[in-house]
């Protein structure tokens, strides 16, 4: 599938992305053979989530004095602690908090149950702040399946315990309550669940359009793992819904559909969601066979909980949920169905010969990250020349695009080297065809360079890819002002204001048109 893939260096890395997540849940299913090691790794994995919770409500409480935090360590604003964005930490605690749930009702000793509900209450309290809905959605999903399978299975045990459950159902009602209460826009945000405005959902609709569209082209292998933010940088001007072209104005090429079962048909086509549904139905048969049931139950549940998140975004796209759904597999697969094979002197040759080209990309990989970060730090700063360098750094070792070349040709550009950004916007324009930004920037910077034919060449090819593209329309207009086409930077100008209303450049161009047409100018 990535030999045929649109980008095979984008495919490449997606898909020792999978091989990784099915090696840790190989390790995990040898790992995790015994009682022992299973108590420490839910220890292991309750110390850590409860201090990624204490980094979110420090968030949420405005306390986070973290430089990384952004907007976001301001007080009542969605948290997102180290997962690096609100979705990604509701959705995270969304799919864990079954088994929190799971623990409590397992729990024998009223310590234990004391403890394991705190816990459960403490992780859907993280779930609410987050202010993802289909994390709501999902984190009321998986609990639900597990009460109603313990149910059916255990009724007696569920009875006994009555009054813990009552009192869980009172907690979780007091501390939602008490959310609302101190942050009323958690109140606006449940009641957007049931109407929703569509331009709310707008950009996931045309996400899902533009996935579909693709996936006619390449019905059966996909366009290649990981290359969904080259279909929908192709297909956007298509899939925008009408009427909601404002909510576009600075919308690229997004890599992810928010709906994992299109974003995997779109990337590997019917073949691959075959194989994937494969794999989801063997591990659902294994929880069922469990030696464990409690822990089998627990698992179908944080499943059902991952496939509900899944719907409306990207979970396992995101490392750590990823590692729970690797750590899921693994979990499952200790009855044995897959045995230890024994290693031969070839088998280990082979496999030391992967690992060592797998660690190699990954090291690079690794390293042109904190080049990128760098880079990304001394943008934040203002320093562009050295921002520049450390993203022309990345950009050498790095397999894997992550645009570092449209980034190093923009920081060129601000420090005033725009001649030196044309090449840097070229190459990403080479890498990524679908990336209506490098067309818009590198259209500007020859706009300034006179360049008055190539520039209208690149901005309007930006427009083609994304008709709501403000600035795209802005800059264009001042090509057409060059070329003394006063009318035609007029309708422009108003076209930019019209999608995006505060854009400083369409503003003041507007009134020059304006003027030019006031003096006789055509």
């Amino acid at each position: 599938l990535s030999a045929g893939a649109f980008r095979p260096a984008d495919a490449l890395a997606d898909s020792l992305g999978t091989l990784a997540m099915l090696a840790t849940a190989a390790a995990a299913c040898w790992w995790l053979g015994s009682p022992r090691r299973l108590r420490k790794l839910a220890v292991a994995l309750a110390a850590v989530h409860l201090v990624v919770q204490f980094d979110a409500m420090l968030q949420y409480m405005g306390l986070d004095s973290h430089r990384w935090a952004f907007q976001y360590g301001v007080e009542r604003i969605r948290p997102f602690a180290s997962l690096g964005n609100p979705n990604h930490l509701g959705g995270h605690f969304a799919a864990l908090l079954p088994w929190a749930a799971g623990l409590f009702l397992a729990a024998g000793s009223v310590l234990a149950r004391a403890a394991t509900l705190g816990l459960a209450l403490g992780w859907a309290v993280v779930v609410l702040v987050a202010q993802t809905r289909g994390a709501w959605i999902a984190a009321a999903a998986g609990p639900a399946w597990l009460g109603w399978r313990w149910w059916v299975e255990d009724r007696r045990g569920v009875e006994s315990r009555r009054a813990w459950l009552l009192g869980l159902g009172i907690a979780a009602a007091a501390a939602g309550a008490l959310a609302i209460m101190w942050n009323p826009d958690l109140a606006i945000r449940v009641g957007s669940l049931f109407h929703p405005e569509f331009g709310q959902v707008a950009k996931r609709y045309s996400s899902l359009r533009a996935g579909m569209l693709a996936w006619r082209e390449r019905p059966l292998a996909g366009l290649g793992p990981g290359c969904f933010i080259h279909a929908y940088g192709r297909h956007m001007a298509r899939a925008i819904p009408e009427g909601e072209e404002r909510q576009f104005v600075h919308t690229f090429s997004e890599g992810f559909a928010h709906c994992e079962p299109v974003q995997l048909l779109v990337e590997t086509g019917v073949a691959g969601t075959g194989l994937f549904l494969w794999l989801l139905c063997a591990g659902w048969r294994a929880a069922r066979r469990h030696a464990d049931r409690r822990v089998g139950r627990a698992l179908e549940a944080c499943a059902v909980a991952l496939a509900v998140q899944g719907l409306t975004n990207f979970p396992l796209h995101v490392a750590p949920t990823a590692f729970l759904f690797a750590l899921g597999l693994g979990l499952v697969a200790t009855t044995r169905l897959v045995a230890p094979a024994t290693a031969g002197p070839i088998r280990l040759a082979a496999a030391g010969a992967v690992a060592l080209a797998v660690g190699t990309l990954a090291a690079a990989s690794f390293t042109a990250s904190l080049y990128t970060r760098l880079g990304y730090d001394y943008r934040n700063a203002g320093r562009w020349y050295e921002s520049a360098r450390w993203y022309e750094q990345s950009m050498k070792i790095d397999w894997h695009d992550r645009r570092e070349a449209f980034y190093a040709a923009s920081m060129r550009f601000q420090s005033g080297a725009k001649a030196e950004s044309i090449p840097l916007f070229e190459a990403e324009i080479r890498r990524n065809p679908y990336f209506m930004d490098s067309f818009a920037n590198l259209g500007a910077v020859l706009g300034s360079l006179k360049d008055v034919a190539g520039a209208e060449r690149n901005l309007l090819r930006a427009i083609e890819l994304n008709p709501a593209y403000a600035d795209a329309y802005a800059n264009l207009a001042v090509a057409r002002l060059e070329q003394k086409r006063v009318r035609e930077a007029f309708d422009l100008f108003s076209k930019a204001l019209a999608l995006e209303p505060e854009n400083a450049l369409a503003k003041n161009g507007l009134e020059s048109a304006r003027a030019k047409l006031g003096g006789g100018a055509r």
